[in-house]
């Protein structure tokens, strides 16, 4: 056998005949680890997988992948390649929606099988059989093929050359095309993503990243690039309690793990301080972050809030990749401090990179996401007109090397137009990546897509920009949930013969007995002061329901849609309606009376929460004479929310008395009930 695999089904072979008996995966659930795979069993359940697929398909079909997250899925996969299938990963459907897109992919790469588990085989096929596609495909339960002498495989190995799988995009920004990847472009991302991370056979990685989704997927066939060790976690059980996702990566010292910005945003609010304190994250040397824009402040946010378990914000790793080339494009060579530039909002709108003072007002700062590896090549392109632009200026982000996927599927005009990009005297072809950023000496930063670029009266706005704000504007609204489009001026109701904008943002569940009046007029007036923008109409809608992709990308031009049709889960403006009895009188008090009632509230609370007699409460006195600190602090925060049905708009301060914070929530109850 080659010193040199070609493909990852060579190096799976490899790595099964030495030291075959390694762990490459285990499979965590709640922390425990239940099932696990070596390299020899991994090759072992392949090989019986992909002579199970030779009873009902021929070599270069397409194969659905349909398994929940685990070991299966992995099984699945790796049978695909050593049966020279192509793979096609998805992910089971939850509601119709999903269902939709199920059979759009199916239809479109003309899956001739299923891979999917015994307990979701018989849904499966009644769902399909409803659709009218059961008779296209094969159902086969990965659980049920299990290794034996009899059943093996000696069909021809793929080439480099050949498609190994079909990533369907995340549909972010248009409908879902399958990219072609090459077992070639496996082996070349692979190389490139293990150099930059500086990755070993030593290495362990935590990972609880969806396996349909590229981010998820190349995270674990890394496991057999690299031999090092990977643990799997469901994103179901990182999404409902976040501390797992780091105590994984503490109890068994991984030294890679990650997720898109919002994990890391998710983590720093939802871990308590007592899962906190039991977290030893020192072992954590690469915590990459991709797949939506990287905010500079979370990233410190995240390092204030674990430093005290060891985290190091050098470990902090930005990068960007897309599934059009693989997945990975660029990143730092191992673990630095993040590169930040402190730019002109106003200016970089315009496509003008300045630098600013960090105290300026219009100031944004941008997270680089790292430089170019091997053998590929970035250029920064003006779109229209299709000139290589200097370093210094801004436009459409083109790549070019081999780890590029060879295009899409069944779709010769979108991959002319996205893989197939040309500049003059250049003789390579590029992939338009449709993102818009700048080169910096040689390090690359994105600002946002050029398809979601806002243009009001000529300004141009990112809408990441709006939504941002608007999230920092008032304690109700989640984090990167919000989404900010634009409006034609034939679309909806609008006189004016101008471009509109629109922003649909979610409120926390914990917000559900607020007014939410005064709610819109914070995001308003926050919009207006920081970006000079009018917003047309502001649509608060239920938590976690706009359209994300699976890797946590807000799907604009879906939410859009939704709007357009009348199908968002809007909030009315009188949620408030639900608030509790006692506040709902308090009310109606006179204001001294009100004032009263406040007062008393607050320091029953106050004298539970600090764990000091009611009668020894002064309400004129600061609570920090009372011990009150930063976690005493949100622990009343709560309390006032759950008694009063109101959220306190920003932090307590340890300075406030039981009068000012009366005072405070007095104003708020009546301000956003006047709305």
């Amino acid at each position: 056998m080659s010193t040199h695999p070609e493909t990852l089904v060579d190096l799976a072979r490899q790595r099964a005949g030495s030291g075959g008996d390694r762990p490459v995966y285990t499979l965590l659930s709640d922390g425990q680890a239940v099932d696990r795979l070596s390299f020899a069993m991994l090759q072992a359940h392949a090989v019986a997988v992909a002579a199970r697929l030779h009873e009902h398909t021929a070599v270069g079909d397409r194969v659905l992948i349909l398994c929940p997250p685990g070991l299966d899925y992995i099984r699945a996969f790796f049978g695909c390649l050593f049966g020279h299938r192509i793979a096609v990963p998805a992910y089971p459907p939850r509601n119709n929606r999903h269902m939709l897109r199920l059979l759009a992919i199916i239809q479109d790469s003309q899956a001739t099988c299923v891979l999917t588990t015994r307990a979701l085989r018989d849904k499966l096929r009644a769902s399909l059989e409803a659709s009218g596609e059961q008779g296209r495909a094969e159902i086969v339960a990965v659980d049920e093929v299990e290794p034996t002498p009899e059943r093996s495989w000696d069909g021809p190995a793929p080439r480099a050359s050949e498609v190994a799988f079909l990533q369907y995009t995340s549909g972010s920004t248009g409908t879902p095309k399958g990219v072609m990847v090459t077992h070639g472009n496996l082996m070349m991302n692979s190389a490139m993503s293990r150099d930059a991370f500086e990755l070993t056979s030593d290495s362990v990685n935590v990972s609880w990243l969806p396996l349909f989704h590229d981010m998820g997927l190349m995270g674990m066939l890394q496991g057999v690039f690299s031999g090092m060790h990977t643990l799997l976690m469901s994103p179901l059980d990182f999404v409902t309690r976040p501390s797992r996702w780091l105590e994984a990566i503490s109890k068994y010292r991984a030294s890679i793990s990650g997720g898109p910005n919002f994990a890391y945003e998710l983590c720093t609010t939802k871990v308590s301080d007592e899962e906190l304190r039991a977290l030893d994250l020192s072992c954590w040397r690469i915590a990459f972050n991709g797949s939506e824009p990287v905010q500079a402040e979370v990233l410190r946010r995240f390092s204030d809030r674990f430093q005290a378990s060891g985290f190091r914000h050098q470990a902090h790793y930005p990068c960007y990749g897309l599934a059009e080339a693989t997945l990975f494009a660029t990143g730092s060579a191992g673990p630095r401090e993040p590169v930040i530039k402190t730019l002109s909002r106003s200016r970089l709108v315009e496509h003008e990179v300045r630098e600013v003072m960090d105290s300026q007002e219009d100031a944004k700062h941008l997270v680089s996401c790292g430089r170019a590896f091997h053998d590929e090549v970035i250029q920064i392109v003006e779109p229209e007109s299709r000139t290589a632009l200097p370093e210094g200026r801004l436009g459409e982000v083109w790549l070019s090397g081999s780890h590029v996927a060879r295009g899409y599927w069944r779709n010769e005009q979108a991959t002319l137009e996205t893989f197939q990009a040309t500049l003059p005297d250049d003789p390579r072809s590029y992939l338009r990546t449709g993102d818009l950023g700048f080169l910096d000496r040689g390090e690359l930063f994105i600002t946002g897509r050029l398809k979601d670029l806002i243009i009001v009266r000529g300004q141009n706005h990112y809408p990441q920009d709006i939504e941002l704000t608007a999230q920092q504007s008032h304690p109700a609204l989640v984090a990167g949930a919000g989404a900010a489009f634009s409006l034609s001026p034939t679309e909806g109701s609008a006189p004016e013969g101008t471009e509109r904008v629109v922003l649909v943002q979610e409120v926390r569940r914990t917000a559900r007995h607020q007014p939410l009046g005064g709610v819109i007029a914070a995001i308003k007036e926050a919009i207006t002061e920081a970006l000079g923008l009018e917003m047309h109409q502001i649509v608060l809608v239920q938590e976690q329901s706009i359209p994300k992709t699976s890797s946590g990308k807000i799907q604009r031009r879906q939410t859009r849609q939704l709007f357009l049709e009348d199908g968002l889960k809007r909030l009315s403006l009188e949620e408030g309606g639900a608030l509790p009895a006692g506040t709902q009188a308090l009310l109606r008090a006179p204001p001294a009376e009100a004032r009263s009632l406040l007062e008393k509230t607050v320091k029953s609370l106050a004298s539970q929460v600090l764990k000091r007699p009611f009668i020894l409460l002064d309400v004129r006195q600061p609570l920090k004479n009372y011990g009150l600190n930063e976690a005493t602090a949100q622990a009343l925060r709560t309390r006032l929310h759950e008694e009063l049905g109101v959220e306190l708009a920003g932090t307590i301060p340890e300075s406030a008395s039981i009068g000012h914070l009366a005072e405070l929530l007095l104003t708020q109850l009546v301000g956003s009930r006047a709305e």
